[in-house]
């Protein structure tokens, strides 16, 4: 009786698509990131064995105008990372949301694809400053008026979102305490009252500085 020993070898098939974590991600990118700042994104797993049908290839669906590329970063171990990389500076006043398809697709004949769709939102920074409706108000105020309503209401604006556009409003530094002592300033809503202390017979005129102000980290 003869023994022989017989190798049998499995060939693999392109019999599995490549899958990410999931199916879609959201991600953060600063108003003030530079260009070149990037973040990593989940990677691809294909269960094939071969070299051919496991390896991975990445590209992203865009439009021209979004200011983002990818590039690939290989670690110790072998395995393609993407990283997503901003081009151009952000401007959340103009643009706070992207959406991307980060496709991976594996090297069988016929190929095979996963995408993972990335929700990009871009976090504001304290870029603007508030802004009045007008620069000069003139007003004028009847002997008759009622203290309890407002002479005037001040209103500004800020582009930003969240604390950084939120406004109060100020007597600045330019209006005197002897004046400031004849009005009230809300410093919420922006309206300007007669303090109970006016007087009419007095003087006929004031001039006051009111400042608007944001209350970002450095408003």
């Amino acid at each position: 009786m003869k023994i022989l020993k017989i190798k049998i070898f499995i060939e693999d098939v392109n019999d599995h698509s490549p899958k990410f974590p999931k199916n879609e991600i959201p991600i953060q990118f600063l108003e003030r990131d530079l260009k070149g700042t990037k973040i990593p994104l989940p990677n691809a797993i294909d269960e094939d064995i071969s070299i051919k049908n496991s390896q991975i290839t990445y590209m992203i669906k865009k439009s021209k105008r979004e200011p983002f590329s990818l590039s690939i970063k290989k670690r110790h171990d072998g395995v393609s990372i993407p990283e997503l990389i901003l081009e151009d500076k952000l401007d959340r006043e103009l643009k706070d949301k992207y959406i991307l398809t980060l496709e991976a697709k594996d090297g069988g004949n016929p190929p095979k694809t996963a995408t993972l769709k990335v929700h990009i939102s871009v976090i504001d920074v304290n870029d603007n400053t508030p802004v009045f409706s007008q620069k000069l108000y003139n007003i004028s105020i009847n002997n008759s008026h009622q203290r309890h309503l407002p002479i005037l209401t001040l209103k500004a604006s800020d582009q930003d979102s969240g604390q950084n556009g939120k406004i109060s409003y100020h007597f600045n530094h330019k209006t005197s305490r002897n004046i400031q002592k004849y009005f009230v300033l809300n410093k919420e809503t922006g309206d300007l009252f007669l303090h109970d202390n006016f007087q009419f017979s007095k003087k006929q005129s004031y001039k006051l500085f009111i400042e608007a102000q944001d209350e970002g980290v450095h408003p």
